[in-house]
């Protein structure tokens, strides 16, 4: 990238308007805190719970009793009991961010109003000669288009100087009349003037809307944080026993005094949001030298002889100092440089969010949180995503390709996002926010997993920003490209991270094997392809010879990979019919052989094109590549099929038997090619980027720079690359989702019948049935997989003398349509409420 002669900050996104979508998220969240912690105070004052479960089991049990219910009708009842009740405690957990939203919207409607009472502006005629003066400053900034939606009020000095505001587009400028005096061509005439293009600059830069919407989001959040408090602390001060009085404070009054947290973060973020606005309008004022020389002499007039402040009231100040707006004036790349407190809140936002956001949409989705949970993540991670790769692309834009100190930026980001987790919760979901309980070496393992996803991130961030802003594509469609594209890529990252997280937090012995047993689990879920996709294509996309060549070799390396496997498959079956080899073992052996060609054919990639500057580059063709060639796996187990199938029974058979297995493969979950694309995203993307390291240390030995890649890029090729990737990417990600909205059945049609034969009615006390279900949770956090505790549970439920319990399990190994984990969730919490096997007998719960 080459320097701009003129820095302009307004091409991408302005840290106004990124400073102001924290603050709106992070007060949404607060918001949502706040009120359902309200929920608590109905409780107290009698009503019934929202979340209730001993509801759903009084009647499973009644109903059980009464034995007139058939089973599979009995455990359909209570599981939608069940999740009406979760249902309803996500609404609530929900609900304080639209009345939140609602109080603020009220606010920035009255507040313009109240404003224009109070300034008192006086009554002047169309053509006074004073409104004259103005219109001239008004159009230079505005246009004739602009000037038309404003409104130009005299004041007597109740405006100090000159004052922008108003709502739903419809704004005022209030001056007073001292600035509205004719004074001919004098320096007070011109910072008159430059006062009056100022102001115009707020209309222009479209944050007088951001200015009342964040005073609007201060006000609201207060008025329902201060009631709450005062309402709890009142109920505290009648708790009469000092332990009443601690249990009190632990479970209820300190969660809720974490929400004043908030409080405190966003008061200095709206004087942020605030200040950082006042440096914009200068840059936008200052677009004729009249006018910069103007207010540079005001800045200079205001520093002389101002009092030195105080840091804490730097931070409350509304309005930059004098000599900082001085200093953005004369270099506006200051408005786009990196800031530690962006990132941290950025961080902490997401932190904050995602337990209470995932724990919800865990609710919506009935327990299934590898949907629910990762989806809500996908979405947070997202919005704050496009926020943080906007201030990365903006820092690079502003020093000329250089990116910040990644490895810094990602510390802040993860350090945010590590302290948010700290909030308590009291529905948080399993495995996160568990991190100061969990020992040392995994919560170690998990902050280093999340500082290398979001220096993963912000590497990839700076490689997007510099392709982009290089090519021939204007500036500010680049960013709407790149950003677009760079909130589902963080979202999907974040995503990743949650899960390895809660992988991670199942079991409890750490250790490397846990560690491997996570990341396993990562590869499974269906937010990786989406990443790995969205990543490839993003830098694929660039209009540059460089990507127009990498979508040239992925297009041929990804032909070749499949080309070898299918022959390789042939031959496997070919091998495995004349001399009776096991079929399974060969194949097996031929994956590793096709994911050894895969793995040359990206370190080809980065010795050849890698090097210097190269290797971000070289790493997402080789993931993109990874994504075409895992994807058409099954396509090339079925030419291989029908290539050894072409000498015993024609060609037709063949074709229609391949094309039978092809289409049962892919219609039933693609086969290998979840698998498959994990696999290969392990080995090529690790491979190409050792290749480039290579590539770069023998430049730097022989003392050559990197030059052009070799090649010339065909016409047409780049856009079929990109579509193969988007289509493999979207596929294999559906492939991952329908495992888990459609599960296969765990057991099967043969085991079912085994269990149910095993099944002694009453032969099981239900304390033992009870305890069995705990010991299915204690199996998974040793990492036993196998599903045998699962298995032999049922029967033991199946075969227990509580009614209840007995029906469930019997429902259960008859029928296919329920997720065995939402069972045995929504079963442990039957054990535990009043009238249970395990209540009635007083056993330990654990």
């Amino acid at each position: 990238m080459r320097p701009d002669t003129r820095f302009d900050p307004f091409v991408l996104p302005s840290a106004t308007s990124l400073r102001f979508a924290l603050l709106i998220i992070g007060a949404a969240v607060g918001a949502m805190y706040i009120t359902f912690w309200q929920v608590v105070l109905f409780e107290f004052a009698g009503f019934p719970p929202i979340f209730d479960p001993d509801v759903c089991s009084a009647r499973a049990r009644a109903r059980a009793d009464a034995g007139a219910v058939p089973d599979g009708v009995l455990l359909d009842d209570y599981l939608a009991c069940s999740a009406g009740q979760e249902k309803r405690l996500a609404a609530i957990m929900l609900g304080g961010a639209p009345a939140w939203a609602a109080l603020t919207v009220a606010v920035y409607a009255v507040y313009p109003l109240f404003l224009r009472r109070r300034l008192r502006p006086v009554p002047v005629r169309d053509d006074d000669p004073r409104l004259q003066r103005a219109e001239s400053d008004l159009r230079a900034v505005l246009g004739d288009r602009g000037r038309d939606r404003v409104r130009v009020l005299v004041t007597l000095g109740t405006a100090n100087g000159a004052r922008a505001f108003g709502a739903f587009g419809r704004y005022s400028i209030a001056v007073d009349s001292t600035l509205l005096a004719a004074r001919g061509d004098s320096d007070l005439n011109r910072q008159c003037s430059a006062v009056l293009r100022h102001e115009a600059a707020h209309l222009r830069n479209r944050d007088i809307d951001i200015t009342y919407l964040t005073i609007g989001a201060w006000w609201s959040f207060l008025a329902l944080l201060v009631p709450t408090m005062t309402v709890y602390a009142a109920v505290l001060a009648a708790v009469r026993s000092a332990g009443e009085a601690f249990d009190f404070i632990v479970v209820i009054l300190l969660p809720l005094a974490v929400a004043v947290v908030p409080l405190l973060l966003l008061h200095p973020a709206r004087a942020l949001v605030l200040r950082t606005r006042e440096h914009y309008a200068d840059v936008r004022a200052a677009d004729s030298p009249d006018t910069a020389s103007a207010l540079q002499t005001a800045f200079a007039a205001m520093a002389a002889g101002r009092p030195r402040e105080s840091v804490w009231r730097r931070l409350r100040s509304y309005h930059p100092r004098p000599q900082d707006r001085a200093g953005v004036l004369r270099d506006p790349r200051r408005l786009s440089r990196v800031r530690p407190a962006d990132l941290l809140v950025a961080g902490l936002v997401l932190g904050v969010g995602q337990p209470h956001l995932g724990t919800a949409g865990r609710l919506v989705t009935e327990g299934e949180a590898r949907l629910g949970m990762l989806a809500v993540a996908v979405l947070l991670g997202a919005v704050v995503g496009v926020v943080v790769a906007a201030i990365v692309w903006n820092a690079v834009r502003a020093s000329a390709g250089d990116p910040p100190r990644l490895a810094w930026c990602a510390a802040l980001l993860a350090g945010g996002i590590t302290a948010g987790g700290w909030v308590p919760h009291p529905y948080g979901p399993s495995g996160w926010s568990a991190t100061s309980a969990a020992p040392v070496a995994t919560a170690a393992v998990s902050v280093l997993a999340l500082w290398l996803t979001c220096l993963l991130f912000l590497a990839w961030s700076a490689l997007c920003a510099r392709r982009w802003l290089s090519c021939p594509v204007p500036p500010r469609l680049a960013g709407v490209l790149g950003l677009g594209c760079a909130g589902p890529v963080f979202g999907c990252l974040f995503a990743l991270w949650v899960s390895f997280e809660g992988f991670l937090g199942t079991f409890v012995v750490p250790g490397p094997t846990t560690v491997a047993m996570s990341l396993f689990g990562v590869g499974s879920v269906w937010p990786l392809p989406l990443a790995a996709g969205l990543m490839a294509v993003c830098v694929l996309a660039v209009p540059s010879q460089e990507t127009r060549l990498a979508a040239v070799w992925v297009l041929r390396a990804s032909g070749g990979v499949t080309a070898v496997y299918a022959l390789l498959v042939a031959l496997a079956i070919a091998a495995a019919d004349v001399r009776s080899v096991s079929l399974s073992l060969v194949v097996a052996l031929m994956l590793l052989v096709a994911a050894g060609a895969a793995a040359g054919a990206a370190a080809v990639l980065g010795v050849r094109r890698g090097g210097r500057g190269r290797t971000g580059a070289v790493a997402c063709a080789a993931g993109a590549m990874a994504c075409v060639a895992g994807f058409l796996e099954s396509a090339a187990f079925a030419s291989g099929k029908w290539a050894a199938c072409l000498p015993w029974d024609g060609v037709r058979p063949c074709s229609a038997a391949a094309w039978d297995y092809a289409l049962a493969m892919y219609s039933s979950g693609g086969g290998m090619a979840t698998l498959a694309v994990s696999a290969l995203l392990l080995v090529c993307v690790p491979v190409a980027v050792v290749g480039s390291a290579v590539r770069a240390r023998v430049d730097r030995r022989r003392g050559r720079e990197t030059g052009a890649w070799p090649g010339r890029p065909r016409s047409g090729r780049q856009p079929v690359a990109v579509a193969a990737v988007v289509v493999a990417a979207a596929f294999v990600a559906a492939f991952h989702a329908a495992s888990v909205v459609a599960p296969l059945d765990a057991f099967g049609s043969e085991e079912r019948r085994e269990l149910r034969a095993a099944v002694v009615p009453g032969g099981t006390d239900g304390d033992e049935a009870c305890r069995a279900v705990l010991d299915v949770f204690d199996a998974e956090a040793r990492g036993d997989m196998s599903g045998e505790s699962r298995s032999s549970t049922l029967v033991t439920l199946a075969s227990s003398d509580d009614p209840t319990l007995a029906a469930f399990g019997r429902a259960m190994l008859e029928s296919t349509d329920h997720s065995p984990t939402r069972f045995f969730h929504l079963v442990d919490n039957y054990c535990t409420t009043p009238g249970s096997p395990m209540q009635d007998a007083g056993g330990p719960r654990a």
